[in-house]
């Protein structure tokens, strides 16, 4: 038995050395006063481990569910993007080819295509040219809007959809809306300019015959473009 006093082990109902009263019916309920705390401290320490593996737990499965979500929403506006830009290709492309078979059924007015050359025929001539440099840069731009842009370092490089075609729909659309004004600028005969007059006030008719169609495809494709400029995915 432990002295309450002294500290010492002792036998009997004195201690043997400092002599106090050795009560041990007193111990054996401070043993167990001790026991108890002792398991309700254990207890409370289990308490605590469990809700702290519950929060982290539920932390972990929030930040993944915050993952996933962020990784549909990426996924949702990479579709749109690449949606967009298919769009704004075929918008550009089809008044591409619009324009062509405008250009091809009008020539037959200012003469042969085969005998250009021959009879000098330079209203002719200005008229393929006009036509054919908007045919041509209708293609360039139709396939740089299907372009991306690379990004990155020298190790990693990624492709990103920048919104190109925004500039040329914008020089579309303000060609196309000047077109109707043209005509007041040049001479109203045919052969004024050796002709050339001629050739051009043909591609301006052809132009205006379409301008509204392509007005509101222009604006369109813009709009698509300007969108994907934001979204940069």
């Amino acid at each position: 038995m432990i002295c309450p006093r002294c500290g010492q082990e002792s036998s009997g109902k004195y201690c043997s050395s400092c002599g106090a009263l050795l009560d041990s019916d007193s111990q054996e309920i401070d043993h167990l006063d001790n026991t108890e705390n002792s398991g309700n401290a254990g207890s409370r320490k289990k308490g605590r481990s469990r809700r702290s593996r519950r929060k982290k737990r539920s932390g972990r499965i929030a930040l993944k569910a915050g993952k996933l979500a962020a990784g549909g929403v990426i996924r949702v506006l990479v579709l749109a993007s690449r949606l967009m830009q298919i769009a704004s290709f075929a918008l550009m492309a089809g008044m591409t080819v619009w324009l062509a078979a405008a250009f091809w059924r009008g020539r037959t007015g200012l003469g042969s295509v085969r005998t250009i050359a021959a009879e000098r025929n330079y209203g002719l001539a200005a008229y393929l040219a006009v036509g054919g440099a908007m045919l041509l840069m209708g293609a360039i731009w139709s396939l740089w809007i299907l372009s991306k842009k690379e990004v990155g370092g020298e190790t990693r490089l990624k492709l990103y959809d920048t919104g190109r075609g925004l500039v040329p729909f914008l020089l579309c659309a303000a060609v196309f809306w000047l077109s109707a004004y043209g005509s007041e600028l040049l001479p109203a005969e045919a052969e004024a300019w050796r002709g050339i007059s001629g050739g051009l006030n043909m591609a301006l008719a052809i132009v205006v015959s379409c301008r509204h169609a392509l007005l509101v495809c222009s604006g369109a494709g813009a709009g698509l473009s300007l969108a994907r400029k934001i979204i940069r995915v």
